[in-house]
């Protein structure tokens, strides 16, 4: 996940709280979704990162995958005002040579061989050379276990303007729909002058808005009873 400012390149890097629980627990915990639970422990954690999950913990194997009536997914909020006590880090993220996963508190780590092991596709990693004096007892910041959310300060300049894409679930009521409207209007006040936004609406169909020609209003559609490849997306 990445946002960034005009003046400085920012990477934001999100991490799920994944929880070390025994297997059978983790089964209970995959059968029901985050906001059945009583008490929820993550609302904190939530607040301060703008991150919330539908589920509290990964499944560990296939058959709990399998048995997941929603499939895992993350609400990010990308405009959300920063904790003063998120941690912003001036160097470079750490990725998987296998995922682009950065590192983060959930990583297991082999101290002697200074190797680290992608919790999302399993790769070792081999930690970078800066890293070369860190230990079990003086290791970075980000993977300190309150460090589930981060900043890094990019060097290099950025890319190119930020992007926003705005998803629009087209099938609920007309009065949301109109509710959203309004809250969208109003979201356009928070980005950033330079931003580049995009709309994709989805019910029956997908359909990519193509935005800033007032005469003709162009879009394209995507039925939902078949696959595209991403080449054919592309053109």
């Amino acid at each position: 996940l990445h946002s960034h400012s005009r003046d400085v390149g920012m990477f934001s890097r999100a991490v799920a709280h994944t929880p070390k629980v025994h297997q059978k627990s983790a089964t209970k915990q995959l059968l029901c979704p985050r906001n059945c639970l009583m008490g929820d422990p993550f609302h904190e954690k939530e607040e301060r990162e703008g991150i919330r999950w539908n589920w509290n913990a990964y499944p560990s194997t296939k058959d709990q995958a399998n048995s997941m009536v929603l499939p895992l997914a993350l609400l990010f909020t990308p405009l959300k005002v920063k904790s003063a006590n998120l941690p912003t880090l001036q160097y470079e993220p750490t990725m998987c040579k296998g995922c682009k996963a950065v590192l983060n508190p959930h990583c297991r780590v082999d101290w002697t061989s200074k190797l680290w092991i992608c919790p999302f596709c399993l790769t070792r990693n081999q930690l970078p050379t800066q890293y070369a004096e860190v230990t079990q007892q003086n290791y970075p910041q980000e993977l300190f276990p309150n460090s589930t959310t981060v900043e890094y300060v990019m060097k290099r300049p950025s890319a190119g303007p930020p992007v926003y894409f705005f998803c629009i679930d087209t099938s609920v009521p007309m009065e949301e729909l109109e509710s959203l409207k309004d809250s969208i209007v109003q979201s356009f006040s928070l980005l950033p002058e330079d931003a580049l936004v995009g709309v994709i609406t989805f019910g029956s169909m997908v359909t990519v808005w193509e935005l800033g020609f007032n005469e003709l209003h162009k879009s394209y559609l995507f039925g939902g009873h078949k696959e595209y490849p991403i080449e054919q997306v592309a053109e």
